[in-house]
């Protein structure tokens, strides 16, 4: 105990004076020498002293239980202090004063010179008639373990001796306390701590306050063997004790509580043995146990605060002791044992426990100790059904458990019915919420049961004032997750039309403030998993704040104002507050959140990579929903879908749609699976349309182009694993339907000619893709995929040639090529790689047109082009031979323009050049345009000019007599725009000087292009040609032969400004007149007005 006034003060002047006072009224004994029938001569002086220490008015109750405490540990630390040289006096023990009167270091010395000393009987007397049994079992468990044990024993022998029925309550309430408080050694207080501190030995080479006995002994009252110095004695010795008083006990509320004590004390023993230290509860029953023992106890609501802390606080203590095991324990024979008797003794009281619950009034100490009773053997029955034992010990696992538990299931199954308490909602909403405010024990489950509740969420304020009061405490997903869905409810009450729906509708906005607040804080791992629950629960639908008017408005202008606040995610932070706010709006409604970020992604210039790298950090809204088909689909993919059909207007929209998607592809950090990967795309945006007509079509294609480039994590590409043999037979037969596009009698799928030529070129450009990736993974696992490729080139056999000429990468080399007779007229194939096709399959094809087929070979790829070339027979020594070819070649390019892409086109082109190059075709240049000639070597633009003639005397017989009708509206256009990229592909070429090669597409006989001079006068042949071909075509086809035209004369321009002082100002001007007098003769007035200005700008 501290010196100063808590020792020396007013009340420990009132305690001398009564113990004194009581001192003068027991003689001639003294109080050290008093006996059991002594305690009433000083009972009432006593008595009245305690009540004036503990009852002053200005003490609460926890104040009194306080002193009552401190009167209960003097008393003992004066009978107990002693030196370790002691001496017995009766029933007592007193210190040896000669060893100690003078220690004036001794803390206890002057307390121990102001009392008379007392005995035992004194103190346990006064401890029955104090009703301070729960204060006396506390101190007990804060001594020496040894000292515990023999003080044990003498109170065990003092309530025996002559006992009565507040001896019996006495034992029992003693007995709780030491099941309590056993194997606690936190001490809460000065008080406690000094208790302990001042009966540790003086000494380290003392083992006890009084040397411990040398061997058991066996107790005369009792009639049980007790070592004093093992406390694991104690249980039994308390049963032993029970036993011999069993018959004395005749109220049924000392019946319930022993019965309680004695299956408490089975049940920490038999968890013991189980190898269990703690006896697992849902977090629902513990609370309902705190609040059932809290409302049979009378509570009632205080304004003292502090009071109800504590009482909360003592019984959840109680609660969770009660499901913990001891360091007082039985072995497991003593167990055993026990367990069987303790079915003998329920059996003989049985019939007066059934009793009807209307008897016990709540706050009655029978209905406590009933509900004791019923939860202990619940506990015992729980705990010996186990059939685990893990002890290691080896004195408690020296034999097993031999019990069978359905006897006393039986009987608990009885007694059940007539003991069962229920607990008020505001009883429980206050246990709760007391919890969590003050932190106790398993406060977080507490939190997440009292978040759970929605009717407190409803009807009670202070729900909503203990959430917001520990707001941040609600820092995991699990909390977070249980406040979602307990605002989910609440909004679904409100849709259901409850009464004071204004209140309801306040409570529910309070409640989201909450929920994004505590979300908002979540750690990006927790945001998900918070995230990943809710669009697993709700299907995508959230929290249903879009189904209620009141709130939909309010979310609307946050949706907003997120999108609106998301303009930089290129550093950390903002990428992290981006992240944030979305996965904030996803919380409430993920699928109108997802929505929305397609929108963003589609519409905004910039927006697709931003709004995917917003996504890859919210993985959760990728996961697999339920959509309105009642297809498992990835909410995402699903979200995604719905911007395809019909909902992309503009180019601009597409071309960002398909980079969104690229850009989710994308692996996020520390993580090999993407948000959506390869395979979904082409499961959900490709395969589905492939048999589609039109731009639906033209899209698919452009988005299985874009993901055919996405490299997986390993070496095997992606598309193997989605069938590509049947995708390549869908593709083959879609370019099929588009071979003949040139006249609408021709089509066969419904779309104009431009259409036909974009949906053609995709489809080529995709096929090539797709046959490149299965040549590659076929060259590495040949054997596994033969039945396949069987499959394929059976199934394409009664395809048009020139279709199966594009999976010659697949087929081949096993299969050979097939081809119309007539190619074989005009070129030498080998046997071994080339065969003859079927007469009905090349029907098509008489008599002088095998040039024809050999251009569509040319057309198909470059390395099938190259072939060609090199088996191509013309002899070059024979010029009628060469002039024949010559003109043939003219009408197979007239008869093919219309019905090449783009890609074809220029692959054309490439073979033109080839073949003028080896002069093996021969186009004049006619000096139609010739003013005159500059002195320079036009030789590098020998083949880009005849190729500019020959595309005029191509539009020449196009536009003759012999060819009217026979191209549409929109086969002149095309037409026109490919020769207009013919004519912009040169003057690209033009401007590269000195090139090693001519990139793909264009003419290589422009190659090593140096002179000024040179390209200028190339230019202007050649925009005479275009404005040629531009007179010759209707008015509303010239469009993109303007454009060429204008390129043309950047080119000139380009060239007179690299040209050197060689070059006379007069031959400027006169090539200047030249180029105006031919923009004369254009037929439009505003291309000719712009020519013109261009012109004079030279």
């Amino acid at each position: 105990f501290p010196a100063g006034p808590m020792v020396f003060c007013s009340k420990m002047a009132i305690l001398q004076g009564g113990l004194l006072l009581a001192e003068r009224q027991l003689r001639p004994k003294r109080l050290e020498e008093m006996d059991k029938a002594d305690w009433s001569t000083i009972r009432d002086a006593m008595l009245g002293t305690a009540n004036e220490v503990c009852s002053s008015p200005e003490h609460s109750d926890i104040k009194k239980i306080h002193w009552k405490k401190k009167i209960l540990a003097l008393l003992w630390m004066k009978m107990l202090r002693m030196s370790p040289h002691c001496k017995t006096h009766n029933d007592g023990l007193q210190l040896d004063d000669d060893d100690n009167d003078d220690s004036e270091s001794d803390l206890f010395f002057p307390i121990n010179h102001m009392m008379p000393m007392i005995n035992r009987t004194f103190l346990f007397e006064l401890v029955k008639d104090l009703q301070a049994a729960a204060e006396f079992a506390q101190l007990m468990n804060l001594l020496p373990a040894d000292v515990c044990a023999r003080e044990t024993k003498h109170f065990l022998a003092h309530v025996l001796k002559d006992a009565v029925e507040a001896d019996v309550a006495l034992l029992l309430d003693v007995w709780r306390g030491i099941l309590l408080h056993a194997g606690c050694k936190k001490t809460e207080g000065e008080l406690e701590k000094a208790f302990e501190d001042n009966l540790k030995p003086a000494s380290p080479e003392l083992v006890d306050i009084c040397p411990a006995a040398k061997r058991p002994k066996k107790d005369n009252d009792c009639g049980v063997v007790l070592d004093a110095s093992n406390s694991n004695d104690i249980p039994a010795y308390f049963i032993e004790s029970l036993f011999k008083i069993a018959g004395e006990i005749v109220a049924p509320v000392h019946k319930y509580e022993a019965l309680a004590n004695f299956a408490d004390t089975l049940f920490k023993s038999a968890l013991h043995q189980k190898g269990l230290d703690l006896w697992g509860l849902p977090v629902e029953e513990y609370v309902d146990k705190v609040g059932v023992l809290m409302h049979l106890r009378g509570f009632k609501m205080s304004r003292d605060h502090n009071s109800t802390v504590e009482q909360v606080r003592e019984v959840e203590n109680e609660v969770y002791n009660n499901h913990s095991g001891g360091v007082l324990r039985l072995d497991v024979c003593q167990l055993n044992r026990y367990l069987k008797s303790f079915c003998e003794l329920l059996e003989a009281w049985k019939e007066g426990l059934c009793i009807i619950q209307e008897d016990q009034p709540v706050a009655s100490r029978a209905a406590v100790e009933s509900y004791r009773m019923v939860d202990s053997l619940r506990r015992l029955c729980s705990v010996m059904s186990l059939n685990v034992s893990v002890s290691e010990d080896p004195v408690t696992t020296s034999g097993a458990i031999s019990f069978e538990p359905l006897p006393l299931s039986n009987i608990l199954a009885q007694l059940e019915p007539t003991h069962t308490w229920q607990v008020p909602d505001n009883v429980q909403l206050l246990v709760a919420t007391t919890m969590v405010d003050r932190k106790m024990r398993r406060h977080q489950d507490v939190c997440e049961l009292m978040i759970a509740r929605v009717d407190w969420a409803i009807k009670e304020e202070r729900w909503m004032q203990c959430l917001k009061k520990n707001i941040s405490r609600l820092n995991t997903p699990q909390l977070v997750l249980a406040l979602a869905r307990t605002f989910a409810k609440v909004i679904a009450q409100l849709k259901g039309g409850l009464a004071s729906e204004s209140l309801l509708l306040l409570k529910a906005k309070r409640l989201k403030e909450s929920l994004v607040s505590t979300f908002s804080v979540l750690a990006p791992a927790g945001c998900n998993e918070v995230l990943r629950t809710v669009v697993e629960e709700t299907g995508g639908d959230g929290l249903g704040v879009e189904r209620l008017e009141a709130l939909a408005e309010d979310f609307a202008m946050d949706m907003n104002l997120v999108f609106n606040c998301i303009t930089d995610t290129s550093s950390g932070d903002g990428l992290s507050r981006a992240i944030c706010t979305v996965g904030t709006a996803a919380l409430l409604a993920p699928r109108a959140t997802v929505n929305e970020i397609c929108r963003q992604a589609v519409t905004n210039v910039g927006a697709p990579s931003i709004m995917a790298q917003v996504l890859l950090g919210l993985p959760a809204l990728a996961m697999p929903v339920k959509n309105s088909r009642g297809d498992s689909l990835s909410m995402l993919l699903d979200c995604l879908s719905t911007r395809t059909l019909g909902q992309l207007s503009t180019e601009k929209e597409e071309r960002q749609f398909v980079e969104f998607l690229r850009a989710l592809t994308l692996s996020p950090q520390q993580s090999s699976h993407p948000l959506i990967s390869p395979a979904e795309i082409l499961n959900t945006f490709v395969l589905p349309y492939l048999q589609e007509q039109g731009s639906i079509l033209e899209f698919a294609l452009k988005i299985f182009s874009q993901i055919l480039n996405i490299e997986g994590a390993t070496k095997r590409h992606w598309l193997m694993d989605c069938s590509p043999f049947p995708i390549i037979m869908c593709l083959s037969q879609q370019l099929e339907r588009r071979k003949v596009c040139r006249c609408p009698d021709g089509l066969q799928t419904g779309e104009g000619e431009h259409a036909v030529m974009e949906i053609k070129s995709h489809l080529m450009e995709v096929l090539a893709q797709v046959c490149v990736i299965v040549q590659n993974a076929m060259s590495v696992e040949t054997t596994d995929w033969a039945r396949s490729v069987d499959w394929l080139d059976h199934s394409v056999a009664s395809m048009d040639w020139s279709v199966r000429l594009h999976l010659l990468p697949i087929l081949s080399p096993q299969r050979k090529a097939c081809a119309p007779e007539v190619l074989f007229g005009v070129c030498k194939l080998p046997d071994a790689r080339w065969e003859r096709c079927r007469s009905e399959d090349s029907s098509l094809y008489g008599p002088g047109t095998g040039l024809l087929a050999w251009i569509e070979c040319c057309r198909v790829s470059d390395g099938l082009a190259e072939q060609m070339i090199k088996s191509l027979h013309v002899d070059q020594t024979q010029p009628e031979e060469v002039n024949l070819f010559s003109k043939g070649f003219l009408l197979v390019v007239t008869q093919i323009l219309p019905e090449c892409t783009l890609t074809e086109w220029r692959r054309v082109v490439r073979v033109m050049c080839r073949l003028l190059e080896a002069r093996v075709l021969h186009v004049p240049v006619t000096l139609e345009y010739v003013q005159f000639l500059p002195l320079t070597d036009l030789r590098p633009f020998s083949v880009a000019l005849r190729v500019s003639q020959l595309l005029l005397r191509v539009f020449q017989l196009l536009c003759g007599s012999s060819c009217a009708g026979w191209l549409s509206h929109a086969g002149w256009a095309h037409a026109v725009s490919l020769a207009a990229g013919t004519f912009v592909d040169m003057m690209r070429e033009f401007g590269t000087r000195r090139s090693n090669a001519a990139p793909r597409g264009t003419c290589e006989g422009v190659a090593g292009v140096s002179s000024p001079e040179g390209i200028g006068f190339a230019a202007c042949q050649l925009f005479c040609h275009a404005l040629h071909i531009m007179a010759m075509v209707k008015v509303d086809h010239c469009e993109s032969l303007f454009l060429a035209a204008l390129e043309i004369l950047s080119t000139v321009e380009g060239a007179r400004g690299a040209a050197d002082s060689s070059c006379s100002t007069l031959e400027q001007a006169n090539q200047k007149q030249f180029l105006e007098a031919i923009a004369e003769n254009a037929a439009v007035p505003e291309h000719r007005a712009t020519l013109l200005q261009k012109i004079s700008q030279l």
